[in-house]
């Protein structure tokens, strides 16, 4: 369940009167709008990957000998 709604001791469910609150600051969309080419997405796909095997966390892995493995490699 979320954590926006509670239970209350009479056993009722309590549900947010506001499902979509405002938020505190607005989503700024201009890395997507700046995108205006399927070249630009793979230009800055690549260059995302990149960045990211320079970082000293531990890169995902796809485990072979996993059940969902074949279904994934195809």
């Amino acid at each position: 369940m979320c954590t926006c709604c509670y239970t209350t001791s009479a056993g009722m469910r309590q549900y947010r009167v506001d499902f979509e609150p405002s938020a505190a600051h607005p989503f700024d969309d201009l890395w997507e709008r700046k995108l205006t080419s399927v070249q630009q997405v793979k230009e800055e796909m690549h260059k995302f990957i990149a960045e990211q095997l320079n970082t000293t966390r531990v890169p995902l892995c796809i485990n072979p000998q996993s059940a969902a493995f074949k279904s994934f490699a195809r």
